[in-house]
């Protein structure tokens, strides 16, 4: 025999889910998902996948809450752009610039950011996994309670970096990196 309480929870489910779902599906047709990567549709609130913007000038862009999935960016300069929020799975940076850039709170999934310049970059707010800051320059950035985890710091330069609140986990390369003036953090020397 099923209880009163059974139904009575069953009756609120199938009354949640025929409000959330439709809702959960207007909102995804509202998101752009741009798969044949055009640049003129490149601005905020869209969703790029496998796309190549390696070696363009993408700097200034206003990219807040932008998905990109597996997408390369190699040597592309994104000097100054806005990627708040952005959502950064399996992208490459290597070599990018992304200096000055804005990466508050976005998710960096698997994101290569070797050898990339991100100087005076705000990273607060962010999660990071499994990222890999291998010989990136980033000088002044901040980290300001960004949660980090499985990420690559070999050889990177941390002179400045704000490392004040961060969740630090399963991390590598912190003994041959430059942390020099950074704030914040056991690693940081004067």
């Amino acid at each position: 025999m099923i209880a009163k309480g059974s139904i009575i929870l069953l009756v609120i489910l199938i009354i949640v889910s025929t409000i959330t779902i439709p809702n959960l599906l207007k909102d995804l047709q509202n998101v752009g998902i741009t798969e044949n990567c055009d640049l003129n549709k490149l601005e905020s609130d869209k969703i790029f996948k496998k796309c190549d913007f390696s070696d363009l000038d993408l700097s200034y862009k206003n990219l807040t809450r932008t998905h990109f999935v597996q997408s390369n960016f190699q040597n592309a300069n994104l000097e100054g752009s806005n990627l708040s929020y952005a959502v950064l799975d399996g992208i490459n940076f290597d070599g990018a610039n992304l200096e000055n850039v804005n990466l508050q709170g976005a998710l960096l999934q698997s994101a290569i950011f070797t050898n990339a310049n991100l100087k005076n970059s705000d990273l607060s707010n962010s999660y990071a996994t499994n990222a890999d800051f291998s010989h990136a320059n980033l000088e002044n950035v901040n980290f300001y309670k960004s949660r980090i985890s499985g990420t690559d710091w070999t050889n990177a330069n941390l002179i400045g970096a704000d490392f004040t609140e961060v969740a630090l986990t399963d991390l590598s390369g912190f003994d041959h990196s430059n942390w020099k003036d950074c704030d914040g953090f056991f690693m940081c020397t004067k």
